[in-house]
């Protein structure tokens, strides 16, 4: 029971920080650092800041909580802070109020404990519900998020990734450092910071089932950002400290798999198989009246999450490990929808362990797996919506597809 209370506390601990400004955010929720130039003065109030902050009382810049907060990232990181972060305080109530009003502006904070906000370059804090030591380290792991942005610009960061794989692997970048910085900024006075990254996906899909906390995707996502994000950080770390962390942010992580397995980003770049699509093979084979949609890849973690989702939480690791890559095209008429799902894997083995779990899906309409160099086609819908002859002809074109296995390494 203790291992659950630390994940718990974790979760609970963390879950201030933001998610991503940008369109560009398909399957997940959550966002978001190194140069030495000398910090300059406080904002003045002034700050493009104020045009948010109607509520809010800016916390003075001497402030020994965002000093000393400062002072231990930098002593942490040997990464220096470009210019200081305003902080504005608030109750529970006004915060949510100061949210409200900001409308549908790209930002929605996962809770209002506490963040930070790229477009205004501020911090925004609850001192008083978040409780002393709580507050400072969240308020630690928000302020690294400041550095993100100061050092690598969080919003461009937010426009690289293309699928919802690159976005999982970026996310798990950005909060892993920040959960990070606060463990080892922490860790002397709090020693019980260095369990947060005990438990990651893998080992939640271990425990025993607790009815009264499903493994949601939400709940994943959360430990695969924090905790899995923190232990690749960990992994860079022990390469060249920090400094290697910052060259992952100028060459990042490009798949859930890397973060999952850092050792196919720092030893041997293992790189997800290309898949083309014969797009207008497809769509001629598609029944009348069906429309193509946008292609995603989900990789090694969306993966999992199929199969979670699904009930088949003891098949999960199996049938996503050894993931090579993989395409997910959706077509539609009216309501209705199917998906064509191709993956390749990186054994024979690994492809016949997708095959076995992946059958017992609830809306597997046809599934085949193709043994000269592991490959499987999945469509997926609702029962009825294809004849045989015509999830034949599906298959057929999609099977024309274009796969580059093992990119050349970076």
């Amino acid at each position: 029971m203790k291992h659950l209370l630390i994940i718990a506390a974790a979760v609970c601990l963390l879950a201030g920080c933001t998610k991503p400004e940008t369109a560009n955010e398909p399957k997940v929720n959550g966002p978001d650092e190194q140069s030495e130039p000398e910090p300059e003065g406080q904002p003045e109030a002034e700050s493009e800041a104020l045009g948010d902050v109607t509520l809010g009382e800016l916390e003075p810049a001497d402030s020994p909580d965002q000093v000393r907060a400062i002072e231990l990232i930098e002593q942490v990181t040997a990464m220096r802070f470009k210019q200081k972060i305003p902080v504005y305080l608030y109750t529970p109530d006004e915060l949510k109020q100061e949210i409200e009003g900001w409308g549908d502006d790209g930002f929605s904070p996962e809770n209002i404990l506490g963040f930070y906000k790229p477009s205004t370059k501020c911090l925004y804090m609850v001192p008083d519900a978040a409780g002393e030591k709580r507050q400072f380290g969240l308020r630690i792991h928000e302020a690294t998020h400041g550095l993100q942005d100061q050092l690598y610009d969080l919003a461009a960061l937010h426009k690289q990734p293309k699928t919802s794989d690159q976005h999982l692997a970026l996310t798990a970048l950005i909060e892993g450092q920040a959960v990070q910085v606060m463990i080892d900024a922490l860790v002397d006075e709090q020693p019980h910071v260095a369990f947060m990254t005990k438990y990651g996906v893998g080992d939640m899909l271990g425990l025993p089932a607790n009815p009264d906390k499903p493994l949601t995707w939400s709940r994943l996502q959360r430990v695969f950002f924090y905790s899995d994000g923190a232990r690749f950080v960990q992994k860079l770390k022990e390469v060249d400290g920090y400094k290697a962390v910052d060259k992952a942010f100028g060459d990042l992580p490009v798949s859930s798999e890397q973060i999952l397995h850092s050792e196919k980003y720092i030893a041997e770049r293992d790189l997800p198989d290309e898949i083309g699509l014969d797009l207008v093979g497809i769509a001629d084979a598609l029944p009348e009246g069906w429309e193509l949609g946008e292609q995603d890849t989900w990789g090694e973690m969306g993966t999992i999450v199929e199969f979670v989702d699904a009930g088949l939480v003891d098949k999960a690791l199996a049938a996503s490990d050894g993931w090579g890559g993989d395409v997910v095209l959706t077509a539609s008429k009216g309501e209705a929808k199917v998906s064509i799902w191709v993956s390749t894997w990186d054994t024979a083995k690994d492809a016949g362990e997708f095959d076995e779990a992946v059958k017992l899906l609830p809306d597997v309409l046809l599934s085949q797996k193709f043994d000269e160099r592991p490959q499987q086609i999945v469509i997926r819908g609702e029962p009825g919506l294809f004849s045989k002859d015509q999830l034949k002809w599906l298959l057929d074109a999609t099977r024309q597809n274009k796969i580059v296995y093992d990119p050349e390494k970076r």
